[in-house]
């Protein structure tokens, strides 16, 4: 017991080591000099909102608590509020904003149950001025009510390749900002001259509490008095604090609740260059003062560099540029989108590490503190607007088109003047046509002035695409039958059409537990080999660079159908997982980046194959198929009958002449399997296509149903007994419908009649048998096949349908004609017009054209 106290001690001190370092940062509070960062000064008042807020999923009549930032997936209206404590000093000599690293989803601001504003988020900053006149002193309610998800952000994600989940809510940390009633509110400045800094600071006056009357004697008029405003700038090295350039200062005269600009000029001659190898960064401090009392101080980054792209080739501070870029999505685990400043940090540093230059950040757009992170560690920044395979119906859409040019505008806004921020990207695989045209001319014009190169990102196998505006392309690989002979020739294609710089694009999706031979499409090993096998491409055509996708895996907003996966809801393209361990692809992707030893593939033996079961049930069914025609000459008879003098066979079915109930269900259960041999083949052999998984989400977007047929359509068995089902069920309908029918015209057709007429009349079907057979392993040589079983599909379904009709005709006794008006009048009110109502909410048309369109 003597060393007691003595290993107390020592375990206090680990424990206090510890907690001081990054290990637990991820579950603390944000440190002083991450604020500073945040609100860009170290002076203004700062009140964390983080923690415990009430939330509301019922319109306020139940509430319960939560930790606020954390990543909402809620669909429908979801309330938010808090309790916030303002003291009387506070009103009368601040202006209180609540800034929002990131919002989602259009929100309703209230502040002591006063309407303040309205905000579409986008996963962007908001910076919230509250009146005066609504704070309280003491007790004061701040009330966030996210509305229901609106159409065009579902049809954005809908039409997004494995969009990522679609969220609203407080995604990152909210902060209560006090400034003085005269603040800075916007920094803006131009770097097309490397040494020079020109820009324009916006100042803003609030609601001055002390209003300052002055009198005209010659006019006797009244008003307030406008104010001298003096504005100091200076570069610090970011690092040491130490000033780089001398202070200049420039006055300006505002009025209360208004705005004023001051323009400045700093000659940067003698700064170092900012670069992915050496980040010189230096703060631009910006501090005001009213007769000598300082107001506000307020600083943004700035890295002395100019990027442009000369001869098909991208310069960086004139130096030839290669860019070795990685996606990335701000997503971690099961939180989602709300990754603490710990967890930044450690990404960036660890994509450096991996040897990349580059980060394109996808899907979503990133926290002011990640964009710092980059200019922080030398790492340029793609940003993206949200124009991704965007098909004609958004395009045409006057609130997308608004709402896109609002998310440009807040880019700009408030990542503009990080070093890191080099280009834009104004589309991803959208459909080339006059409206995007047009659309991408006024995103350029809005951009303009912002010393941006402008991108997009095309699909290798779509050669139709339009160059103008753009200053270098992002060249998508196909990846579903990969082929490195194709792929070179693809790229050399594209060389031909335009001169820009390319930037090869590649990725693919794995089964996390696969670890079989490259040659399997699904395992980690063949992950490698892609990138492997593209980056060698790329370097031998001598293209711009390499984009690989992507740094980590995320969490998505449909299931994912093209690996097998015990969680559908996880895209695992990326290098690292949900919670950042490293495949395989990441030691390659290393090594390939710095010119290190590659690591060794394994190419082992892997053949794709189609289920066995599905030509083995085929060939059983034709053995039925040609026993019954053999051993039973009636069914024989009406075999042939049925097909070639359908008349006279429904004719017996009208006066009840013996026919085997049994017989009828035996080729009802044919029928049934023939079709589904064909459709489960078509959907098994499509399992890894991501265009046709596309295609069904796009048709079918109820995430239940998707979740269900595509755990069936990995399990062929299944499926195959799924379709037959549903198959045997609609005749069943029919046949009850007929039986509905019969009832109230008083004809003499019951149950098993009926049964027997849509049995019957579906004979044609069994023309997809032999075709089923073989279908399976048809697809794999060719996809043609699966054009023929649809057009052969919907021939027979129609030629089936007439029969029916004739079938009707004969057994109810009733004109041709009149079944046949009653007919189309049937699929008019069943088919037609609720086809009409599913596309004038879910936009197929402009789906179906894209899909056709890549």
């Amino acid at each position: 017991m003597k060393y007691k106290y003595t290993y107390i001690a020592i375990l206090i001190s680990i424990i206090s080591i510890l907690s001081t370092s990054d290990l637990f940062s991820a579950t603390r509070g944000l440190t002083p000099l991450q604020i500073s960062e945040l609100v860009h000064s170290t002076q203004r008042s700062v009140t964390s909102l983080q923690g415990s807020w009430e939330r509301s999923t019922d319109g306020g009549r139940s509430w319960n608590e939560v930790n606020v930032p954390f990543s909402d997936y809620a669909s429908g209206q979801v309330i938010y509020k808090k309790e916030i404590r303002i003291d009387e000093d506070y009103i009368k000599t601040k202006t209180a904003h609540l800034l929002f690293q990131r919002l989602s989803g259009q929100v309703e601001v209230y502040f002591n149950s006063d309407y303040v504003t309205k905000v579409d988020g986008q996963l962007l900053p908001a910076d919230i001025v509250i009146p005066k006149k609504l704070l309280i002193n003491g007790s004061n309610e701040l009330r966030l009510v996210f509305l229901e998800n609106n159409n065009i952000d579902i049809m954005r994600y809908r039409a997004m390749r494995n969009a990522p989940c679609l969220m609203k809510g407080i995604i990152s940390d909210p902060m209560l900002v006090g400034t003085s009633d005269i603040y800075v509110s916007d920094v803006h400045y131009q770097a097309n001259d490397v040494n020079t800094l020109k820009g324009v600071v916006t100042i803003t006056a609030g609601q001055i509490s002390d209003q300052i009357i002055e009198k005209d004697d010659a006019t006797g008029a009244v008003a307030r008095k406008k104010l001298y405003i003096t504005a100091e700038f200076q570069l610090l090295n970011n690092r040491t604090g130490e000033t780089v350039t001398p202070m200049q200062s420039s006055g300006v005269n505002i009025d209360v609740s208004s705005t004023a600009n001051i323009n400045f000029d700093i000659n940067t001659s003698g700064l170092k260059n900012w670069s992915t190898d050496s980040p010189e960064l230096y703060k631009l401090c910006i501090r005001l003062k009213y007769n000598g009392t300082l107001l506000d101080e307020y600083f943004v980054h700035y890295g002395k560099r100019s990027i442009k792209n000369s001869n098909g080739a991208m310069l960086l501070n004139g130096v030839p540029l290669i860019i070795k870029a990685v996606s990335y999505t701000e997503h971690y685990g099961d939180d989602g989108s709300t990754l603490s400043a710990y967890r930044l940090e450690e990404d960036v540093k660890n994509i450096k590490l991996l040897g990349a230059n580059t980060i394109q950040v996808k899907h979503i757009n990133p926290t002011p503190y990640f964009v710092y992170l980059c200019d922080k560690y030398g790492m340029l920044l793609l940003l993206d607007l949200p124009l991704n395979n965007t098909h004609y119906g958004l395009l045409t859409a006057p609130e997308f088109v608004a709402q896109t040019k609002i998310v440009l505008d807040k880019l700009l806004q408030y990542y503009s003047t990080s070093p890191s921020f080099v280009a834009l990207g104004i589309g991803n695989s959208v459909l080339e046509c006059n409206a995007y045209n047009k659309l991408t001319k006024d995103l350029v014009a809005r951009a303009n002035g912002y010393s941006k190169l402008i991108y997009k990102q095309v699909d290798m196998l779509n050669m139709d695409f339009n160059t103008d505006h753009c200053n270098f392309l992002l060249v998508n690989t196909k990846n579903e039958r990969f082929n490195s002979e194709e792929v070179s020739a693809n790229i050399d294609k594209i060389k031909e059409l335009c001169q820009l710089p390319l930037v090869m694009s590649f990725g693919t999706l794995v089964e996390p537990n696969n670890l079989n031979s490259y040659n399997d499409p699904m395992s980690n090993d063949y992950q490698s080999y892609l990138l492997k096998s593209c980056y060698n491409i790329a370097q031998q055509k001598h293209l711009s660079g390499v984009l690989i996708n992507s740094y980590s895996d995320y969490r998505t907003y449909f299931p994912v159908l093209t690996i097998k996966y015990y969680d559908q809801y996880i895209n695992t393209d990326g290098i690292t997982d949900l919670y950042r361990h490293n495949r395989p692809s990441y030691s390659m992707l290393k090594a390939l980046f710095n010119n290190e030893r590659l690591p060794i593939l394994n190419p082992g033996t892997y053949e794709q194959q189609a289920p066995i079961s599905y030509i083995v049930i085929g060939l059983v069914l034709l053995l039925i198929v040609v026993y019954m025609l053999n051993r039973y000459s009636r069914f024989r008879e009406y075999f042939i009958r049925a097909f070639l003098r359908p008349y006279n066979f429904y004719s017996d079915i009208r006066d009840r002449r013996i026919m085997s109930i049994i017989q009828t269900l035996i080729l009802g259960a044919i029928l049934a399997m023939s079709f589904a041999l064909c459709l489960g083949g078509v959907l098994y052999s499509l399992r890894t296509d991501l265009n046709y998984s596309y295609l069904i989400s796009a048709i079918l977007p109820f995430n239940t149903f998707l979740s269900a047929l595509y755990k069936l359509v990995w399990e062929p068995n299944l499926i195959l007994l799924a379709f037959a089902g549903i198959f045997a069920l609609l005749i069943l309908l029919n046949a009850v419908l007929l039986r509905i029918i019969a009832l109230i015209l008083r004809a003499k057709i019951f149950l098993d009649n009926a049964v027997t007429i849509t049995i019957w009349s579906a004979l044609p079907f069994i023309i997809l048998l032999p075709f089923g057979v073989l279908l399976s392993k048809l697809v794999l040589f060719s996809p043609i096949f699966i054009s023929v079983f649809f057009i052969l599909s919907l021939l027979i379904l129609f030629w089936s349908y007439h029969r029916l009709l004739k079938a009707v005709s004969v057994c109810f006794d009733k004109p041709m004609l009149q079944i046949y008006l009653l007919g189309i009048v049937y699929v008019v009110l069943v088919a037609v017009i609720p086809l009409v109502l599913y596309e004038g909410r879910y936009d197929i048309v402009s789906f179906v054209n894209y899909w056709m369109y890549i």
